[in-house]
């Protein structure tokens, strides 16, 4: 899977329409969740949704290459220490599994932050911190 098809998936947004202005209007439906189809909707309406794409977690070069995408994106400058320390420290998520969507997340939050505090955004280990800590949240 390429890192474009990455990229859109972890952008989409869910859209729901009536199927009539869909058709109206050429939007597409896109659906993202990290639960299987069948405990999300009934067999029904998965049958009327012709294209499904599986997208798989990223591996931690095409996780970087987002990350370094992203920062890019959002005038952040990037440093591979910054990512390193992210990785290292944080195992990106709890359970230790990188996602698409982490990359843009975590640095829009470290953005805001750094906005907030009137600072430069960096991938400083402080602003790393912060936003690893505001935008995982233990239940």
């Amino acid at each position: 899977m390429s890192i474009e098809m990455l990229e859109r998936a972890s952008a989409a947004a869910t859209v729901a329409r009536e199927p009539t202005s869909v058709e109206q209007t050429g939007l597409d439906l896109a659906m993202i969740a990290d639960l299987a189809p069948k405990d999300l909707v009934d067999e029904a309406f998965l049958r009327r949704i012709q294209n499904k794409v599986h997208v798989t977690n990223p591996t931690v070069e095409i996780f970087r290459e987002i990350f370094r995408r992203q920062c890019e994106s959002l005038g952040v400058s990037f440093d591979q220490n910054g990512l390193v320390y992210l990785l290292r420290e944080h195992d990106v998520k709890p359970k230790g599994e990188l996602r698409s969507v982490h990359p843009r997340d975590i640095l829009r939050t470290l953005a805001g932050i750094a906005r907030y505090r009137d600072v430069p955004p960096a991938l400083t280990p402080e602003l790393i911190d912060r936003a690893r800590q505001t935008y995982f949240v233990d239940l």
